[in-house]
């Protein structure tokens, strides 16, 4: 018995085992001559990648489009007996209301303000987290790490 192979490749196997490439001249009606015979030479050549990107592509789908559905709320007088698409949809109403109190300008500041925070104290954190990591590691480990908080440069070592 040979070494075990990975799903993937027993399942690219038996896919291109039981796959046959008609010549261009048999290609199906509604596709031109040799269309169909490059699609199907493409996927027995990539089949194995195509089948390792699936995960990565459905995580992409479920993560940054179907959040995309949610948005419709902004346009709708939303009531949860009747859903979001039973709800009445009002167009930018809701928009017209937000705008008209002073409460849209508060959060478009607090937001930019906050974002602003977070970079600043983000960027001084790793820093200081860089600085004193390599203060305090043994010096046979400091002389591979290139610091901008060291006195000395590497050069000089």
């Amino acid at each position: 018995m040979g070494v075990p192979q990975p799903i993937f490749l027993e399942l690219y196997l038996t896919m291109t085992a039981t796959l046959t490439v008609k010549p261009p001249s048999d290609a199906a009606p509604g596709l031109p001559a040799g269309r169909l015979y490059q699609i199907v030479k493409y996927f027995r050549k990539n089949g194995a990648l195509l089948l390792l990107a699936l995960p990565g592509l459905i995580h992409i789908f479920m993560i940054q489009y179907m959040p995309m559905f949610g948005m419709v709320i902004a346009f709708k007088d939303y009531k949860f007996a009747d859903g979001i698409f039973g709800s009445k949809t009002v167009w930018f109403e809701n928009f017209r209301f937000l705008f008209a109190t002073d409460v849209a300008w508060r959060i478009t500041f607090n937001t930019l303000l906050m974002n602003a925070l977070f970079i600043v104290s983000g960027t001084l954190a790793s820093l200081t987290w860089r600085c004193c990591s390599t203060k305090f590691t043994p010096a046979v480990g400091r002389r591979s790490i290139s610091s901008p908080c060291s006195s000395r440069s590497s050069s000089a070592r």
